[in-house]
This record gives C-alpha cells, sequence and structure tokens, in this order.
C-alpha cells in the first residue's frame, strides 16, 4: 500500500476532497495531518482586510510557506498538495481549481510571482498539474509559459459517491424550486445568484403558475425579506445534513443563477435526480450540458467574469456588478424556468441523466479514481 500525504497548509479542505480520500484508488492510502485547522476572520472587518491586502503586497506569504515546509519530512510515497506550491524533498501532485489558487486567489501576487510558479512547475519532482476542468486548465495555459510542463497538466473531474435513493417528483401535485445560499459567507448569497433567484420567482408567481414552491437554505439580506412575503417561498437558515439531504431528495429543480462555478452543488443536486438551471459561466457548461441534465442560460453582460484571462470573482468590479439587477438576464431565467413547469417529463428526464453522470459517468468515484490511478502508477 503506498501512502500519499496530502499538504493541506493547515486550512481546512473543501468537503469535496473527503470524498477523494476516503474512496483512494486502489492500492493508495491518503495521510491527511491532524493540524491545526486556520480560519481567516480578517473578512470581518473592513480595516483589517485593508491592512492584510497591504501584508501581502509587502511581504510574499507563498515563499514564506515554502521555507517553512522545508523543515518537514513526511513519511510517504509522494504528496499530493491541495492548491499550493510545495518544497518537500518528495515528488508530488498539486490539484487545482484555477490558477489563482496557487496564490490565494490574488491576481497582484499571482502576477508578481508569475516565473515562481513556472520555475516549480518545470522542476522534476512536481509531477502532475491535476484540475478540475478544460477551464482551469485554460486558465494556467492562458497565463504562464507551459512550455516545460504542459505535458503534466491533466484534467481530473470532482467526484462524489453515489446514493441509492427512491425519487418521487412533483409531491402534492408541485413543482419544489431550491436554491442554495451560504450560512458562513453571507456576501456569497450575490454571488450565488441570490437575489435574482428571489426575483424570479417572484415573476413566476405573478405570472400565474400556483403550484411552485422556491425553498431557500441558509439566509438572505435583511433588504430582501420582503420577498419571504411571496406565497410558497421559505427561507429555511442553516441545516443539517440529514435535514439537507431529505430537502434534496423532495426538490425538483435546482434554481442556481449563480455567477460563479460551484464546487459541488451541481454534483449533489445531480445525486438527487434534480435538473438543474443555471448560468453559462466559467466552467458550468463541463457539468451541465444544456437540454440533458439541465438547462444553460446565457451569462450576464453586466458581470466581469475574467479579467486579463484571469478569473474575476470576488475582484471589486466583480462584487459590484453582482449586487445590479440585469433585467436580461433575470428574464432568461424566468422562460427557462417557465419551459421545464409546463414540460414536467423534462424534469424527470433531466434528473435521471444528471444521475447517471454520478453512478457510472463523468462524475463518478469509478471514473475519477482511474483516472488518479494511471498517473499515481507513474510514480
Amino acid at each position: 500500500m503506498k501512502k500519499i500525504y496530502v499538504e493541506t497548509f493547515g486550512y481546512k479542505p473543501h468537503s469535496l476532497y473527503q470524498t477523494l480520500f476516503n474512496n483512494a484508488p486502489k492500492g493508495y492510502e491518503f495521510i491527511v495531518p491532524r493540524e491545526k485547522i486556520h480560519h481567516n476572520k480578517l473578512g470581518k472587518f473592513k480595516i483589517l482586510k485593508l491592512a492584510n491586502s497591504i501584508m501581502k503586497k509587502t511581504r510574499n506569504p507563498i515563499i514564506k510557506k515554502m521555507n517553512k515546509m522545508k523543515s518537514k519530512n513526511p513519511s510517504c510515497d509522494f504528496v499530493y498538495s491541495i492548491g499550493n506550491l510545495v518544497s518537500y524533498n518528495k515528488p508530488y501532485i498539486v490539484d487545482f481549481e484555477n490558477v489563482l489558487s496557487f496564490m490565494g486567489w490574488d491576481p497582484y501576487l499571482f502576477k508578481k510571482n508569475k516565473k515562481l510558479l513556472e520555475k516549480e512547475f518545470s522542476k522534476e519532482k512536481c509531477k502532475f498539474l491535476t484540475t478540475w476542468d478544460k477551464q482551469g486548465a485554460q486558465s494556467i495555459l492562458k497565463n504562464l509559459n507551459c512550455e516545460k510542463f504542459k505535458h503534466k497538466i491533466k484534467i481530473v473531474p470532482i467526484a462524489i459517491e453515489n446514493k441509492k435513493i427512491i425519487k418521487k417528483h412533483f409531491r402534492n401535485g408541485k413543482i419544489r424550486f431550491l436554491f442554495l445560499s451560504s450560512i458562513n459567507l453571507p456576501e456569497d448569497f450575490y454571488m450565488k445568484g441570490g437575489k435574482e433567484a428571489l426575483e424570479i420567482f417572484k415573476r413566476l408567481k405573478k405570472r400565474g403558475y400556483k403550484n411552485i414552491n422556491l425553498n431557500i437554505t441558509g439566509t438572505i439580506p435583511k433588504k430582501f425579506k420582503n420577498y419571504e412575503k411571496i406565497s410558497g417561498l421559505n427561507v429555511l437558515g442553516m441545516l443539517s445534513k440529514q435535514k439537507l439531504d431529505e430537502l434534496m431528495l423532495t426538490s425538483d429543480i435546482l434554481l442556481s443563477p449563480i455567477h460563479n462555478t460551484p464546487g459541488l452543488a451541481f454534483l449533489d443536486a445531480m445525486n438527487y435526480e434534480l435538473a438543474i438551471i443555471t448560468s453559462d459561466v466559467l466552467g458550468n457548461s463541463e457539468r451541465i450540458q444544456h437540454g440533458e441534465n439541465g438547462i444553460l442560460v446565457p451569462a450576464s453582460k453586466k458581470v466581469p467574469y475574467s479579467k486579463n484571462n484571469l478569473p474575476n470573482a470576488r475582484q471589486l468590479d466583480y462584487n459590484r456588478a453582482i449586487k445590479k439587477w440585469d433585467e436580461e438576464y433575470i428574464e432568461k431565467f424566468v422562460k427557462s424556468c417557465e419551459n421545464l413547469i409546463n414540460n414536467r417529463k423534462d424534469i424527470e428526464k433531466m434528473g435521471k441523466a444528471g444521475k447517471k453522470k454520478i453512478e457510472n459517468g463523468i462524475f463518478s468515484i469509478k471514473a475519477r479514481n482511474a483516472k488518479l490511478k494511471k498517473l499515481f502508477d507513474k510514480f
């Protein structure tokens, strides 16, 4: 049994990695260190955020992390790093969402350290750079000189465990829409398309669609509280894992006017046979095939999703744009919802198509592990 040391840099990995750690490819075992988990509390205070920004521009936290790492010598066959450079005297793989992952999602640090990235990725001990989709691969190919390491870039889609369910759509004759908001990061309400989801449902109700519900997990900002008066709209707050699973099982459509590409939300929805209505931005089209397992709505023309070939999420102009209303964007979502409301068989068909992708398709553990084992066996 070969051992793979997981480098987390003391931060709690995204929940999508837990499935990987629990279901390693045959012949391999992940060693996840029990380190003190750090949580960034700077975001609560604007003045501290400003101080943090200044510090990043006068120091180089990436180099600092790598220098600390040199004193470690994990007992393993190779290292699996989550979105960060490593400096162990061991062969390693880095898994990343997009090229900004390596620099804490900071475009300034990325531009400042492009040469460092190119140098590290060209080294012999860096064996592979795995990313979740074509969008992630393109982010590195378009922004770095990859001549010496282009062959190391591999696409390994994320995966989740298949849940055995008995799906029953349209309980009590109603179509149940689901919107997944955020508890921990209130600002993500806008990035996830929360204000649009509320307005879409309001317009559907005004157009006479009575047998529909919209359940919202998490919270909504106070300025949108009037929407809670709409019949059939329920803000559920924070739910336990069991309650969330029950909600997914009784839902029919994931309404996701998101301005980004989520990690697990689409896969979780597919696992519970939900049809998905979402935006055609970034890597969403690699998860949702229009007319097959969902509907893709053209992206908002008012949001700068990328800049200079780099993802632009959470940057100032992006954050301002997603808080503004885009009438054309909303109306296209309304019409897409109407199409499914009036064609219930399509909802069931799309739900089943998504489920197949989790059971035996591109997002199955079997498919992911086959790709990973092929790479791991080359060490």
